[in-house]
C-alpha cells in the first residue's frame, strides 16, 4: 500500500486537478472518505476510485459540467458511481468470478488462498471480458482488459493511469467520465433534500435497478 491517502494521491497527480477542485468546492464529506484510515481488522474502509482525468471533464457537454459544478448531490452520485468498496489493483482483475475483488497483496490471509487459482489464471490473460462488479451505488460496472489495458463499460472508457496505491485503497485514472445508466431516475441522480440527507443510496438503487 502507499504511504498517503487516496486524497493525497489525487492531489499529487496533476491530471486529477479538476476532480480535486470539484470535490474541494462541494463535497467535504467525500474528501473525508478519501482521507479516512481503513479498519485493517475488518477490511472495511478501502476504496477503488476510478478518477476521470482533466480531459475527461472538459469533454463533457458544457451544460452537464455546469450542473455538476453547482449541484453537489449530482456530483456525489456520479463519483460514487466511479467508486468501489475495498481495493482492486488493475493488474489483478478479476480476482474471482464471484465479485471478490480486493487484493491479496493488501490482505494476505489464509481465507484468500482459494482465490489464487483465479489470480493465476486471469493474470496471465492479456485480454478478458465479462467481469461485473458493484460500485458504491450498488450498480454493476462492466470491466474488461483489452491488449493489456483495463476498460470500463464495454471498452468505452480506458484506464490510462492504473494502480496509484494509497493506504486506504487505489486510484485509477480514466480517459472519460462514466455515464450514469439511462434507467437511473433523476430523483437518485439529484434527490430532494429529505433524501439527500440519507447519504448513500445503495439499497434504493438496487431496488430501482431490479424493477426496471
Amino acid at each position: 500500500p502507499g504511504n498517503g491517502s487516496l486524497w493525497d494521491v489525487l492531489q499529487a497527480e496533476p491530471d486529477f486537478s479538476t476532480t480535486v477542485s470539484l470535490i474541494t468546492a462541494q463535497l467535504p464529506d467525500f474528501q473525508a472518505l478519501l482521507q479516512t484510515s481503513p479498519d485493517v481488522v475488518s477490511h472495511k474502509g478501502y476504496h477503488t476510485f476510478f478518477v476521470p482525468n482533466n480531459e475527461a471533464w472538459t469533454n463533457l457537454p458544457p451544460d452537464r459540467l455546469a450542473r455538476l459544478q453547482s449541484d453537489a448531490q449530482a456530483l456525489r452520485t456520479l463519483l460514487l458511481f466511479h467508486t468501489l468498496s475495498n481495493t482492486s489493483p488493475s493488474g489483478d482483475f478479476p480476482r474471482s468470478t464471484t465479485g471478490m475483488y480486493y487484493s491479496q497483496q493488501f490482505y494476505p490471509t489464509p481465507s484468500l488462498r482459494a482465490r489464487d487459482i483465479y489470480h493465476a489464471f486471469y493474470s496471465a490473460l492479456f485480454s478478458f471480458a465479462g467481469l461485473r462488479l458493484p460500485n458504491d451505488l450498488g450498480i454493476l460496472l462492466d470491466l474488461s482488459r483489452l491488449n493489456g489495458t483495463l476498460h470500463l463499460q464495454s471498452n468505452s472508457t480506458a484506464v490510462l493511469l492504473p494502480d496509484l496505491s494509497a493506504y486506504n485503497g487505489v486510484a485509477h485514472g480514466l480517459s472519460g467520465v462514466l455515464p450514469l445508466p439511462e434507467a437511473l431516475p433523476s430523483v437518485l441522480a439529484s434527490p430532494p433534500p429529505s433524501l439527500a440527507a440519507a447519504g448513500n443510496f445503495t439499497i434504493l438503487s438496487q431496488l430501482i435497478q431490479a424493477a426496471v
